[in-house]
C-alpha cells in the first residue's frame, strides 16, 4: 500500500506514529517518494526507523524535493551513533528544512560534531529537538560551537542529555553570543547546584531568550538566588520554569525582589519543590505591599506543601494579583470555598511541545 503513494502527487504531508514500518516499510515508501514532489511534512515518530530506513528515505528524494520538504520528525526511533553522514547530508542538502526532530534516538556525542558544522550554515531550521538521547558535554560543546555562529534557530530542545554543568558552560558562551534563539528546554541534564553563575551569566547577557526550561536539574537555594539575579538584569525572558528542583522557604526573598524589579516576566512555574506556608505568607506579604508594581501574571506552586494557613495568607492578596497555582497541595481541597481562587486548583501543563 505504501507502494500506491506514487499515484497520489499531490500529497503535502505524510505521518506515521507508532508504526512498525521498520527498514521493509521504508524502503516501499522510498519508491513512491520521487512522484510527491509537493511532499514537506513527514512525520515517522515511533517507527522502528534506523539508520538504513534513514539513509533509503533520504537518498529517495528528487533535488527539488530536497528544498520542498520542511518538517522532518524521526522521534522515539533508533537511528544511532552511526548517522554522522546522514545528519550532514540533511543540513547540506535540505536547505528548506525549518523543523528537525531527533529526540529519543539514542545519539551521543559523535552525530554532534556533523550538528556543530550544520547548524551555522543552515538558513531556514527554526526547531530542533534533540531531547532524550545522551549528547553529553563533548556533544555539547559542538553544538554550542554551531548555535554560536546560527542566525535561523528559534527553539533548541536538549532536555534529558546529561549534559552536566560542563556542557553548561559551553552553552552559556554560545548564548552570549546568540542573537536569535527564542526557547530552550534544559530540563533533567545534571546542572547541579553550582550551575547557577553560569545561568546568571545567560540571562545577564542574552537578549533574545524568552522561554527557558531547567525543571529537574537539583539546582538549590545558592543557585535560585544567582538566577533570579540575573532576572535583575533581564528585560526579554517571558516564561521561566524551575520545577522539580531542591529550592525551600528560604528561596522566597530572592523571588520578591524578582517581582519588584522585573518588569517582563510573565510565568514562574516552580512545582514541586519544598515550599510551605511560610512561602505563601511571605509572597501574600510581599503582593500586597507592591501589588502595584508587580507585573508577573502567573506563579506557580503546584504539588509543593502549602497548607490552610498559606491558603488564608493568599486569600488576602488583592484581586489584581498575579495568579497563584496551589495545585496538588495539602490546601488545595480548600480553595473551592474561597469564589476568588478557585482557579488556583487547577493544573496548568508547562511541557514544550515539539510541533508548538
Amino acid at each position: 500500500s505504501l507502494r500506491c503513494l506514487k499515484y497520489f502527487p499531490n500529497i503535502t504531508k505524510l505521518h506515521f506514529t507508532s508504526t512498525s514500518l521498520g527498514l521493509s516499510g521504508t524502503l516501499a515508501l522510498s519508491t513512491s517518494i520521487p512522484s510527491l514532489y509537493r511532499l514537506s511534512h513527514i512525520v515517522m515518530d515511533d517507527c522502528s526507523i534506523d539508520i538504513q530506513s534513514l539513509s533509503s528515505l533520504l537518498s529517495s528524494f528528487t533535488q527539488y524535493q530536497r528544498k520542498s520538504l520542511k518538517i522532518l520528525s524521526l522521534g522515539f526511533n533508533m537511528i544511532g551513533d552511526n548517522s554522522t553522514a546522514v545528519i550532514q547530508s540533511l543540513f547540506q542538502n535540505f536547505s528548506g528544512l525549518a523543523r528537525l526532530n531527533l529526540g529519543f534516538n539514542r545519539l551521543s556525542n559523535r552525530p554532534c560534531i556533523s550538528l556543530g558544522i550544520g547548524i551555522p550554515n543552515h538558513q531556514k531550521l527554526s526547531v530542533l529537538n534533540l531531547g532524550n538521547n545522551n549528547i553529553g558535554p563533548e556533544g555539547m560543546l559542538h553544538i554550542s560551537q554551531g548555535l554560536a555562529r546560527n542566525r535561523s534557530l528559534q527553539r533548541l530542545l536538549i532536555h534529558d542529555n546529561s549534559i552536566g554543568i560542563t556542557g553548561l558552560e559551553y552553552l552559556s558562551k554560545a548564548l552570549s553570543i546568540n542573537s536569535t534563539l527564542l526557547s530552550i528546554n534544559m530540563r533533567s541534564n545534571n546542572l547541579g547546584p553550582n550551575s547557577g553563575p553560569l545561568i546568571f551569566k545567560i540571562l545577564k547577557h542574552n537578549t533574545s531568550l524568552i522561554d527557558i526550561y531547567l525543571a529537574d536539574n537539583n539546582i538549590q537555594n545558592q543557585g535560585f538566588k544567582d538566577i533570579m539575579s540575573g532576572l535583575k538584569k533581564n528585560s526579554t525572558l517571558l516564561f521561566l520554569n524551575l520545577g522539580d528542583n531542591h529550592l525551600t522557604d528560604s528561596a522566597i526573598p530572592q523571588l520578591c525582589s524578582v517581582l519588584i524589579a522585573n518588569s517582563t516576566l510573565q510565568k514562574i512555574y516552580l512545582d514541586e519543590n519544598h515550599f510551605t506556608d511560610e512561602t505563601a505568607h511571605r509572597l501574600a506579604k510581599c503582593i500586597k505591599k507592591y501589588v502595584s508594581s508587580i507585573s508577573i501574571q502567573y506563579i506557580s506552586l503546584a504539588s509543593n506543601f502549602i497548607g490552610h494557613q498559606g491558603l488564608l495568607s493568599l486569600v488576602e492578596c488583592p484581586e489584581n494579583s498575579p495568579v497563584i497555582n496551589v495545585y496538588d497541595n495539602p490546601c488545595a481541597p480548600d480553595v473551592e470555598k474561597y469564589d476568588s481562587l478557585r482557579s488556583l486548583a487547577s493544573q496548568e501543563s508547562y511541557e514544550p511541545n515539539f510541533f508548538s
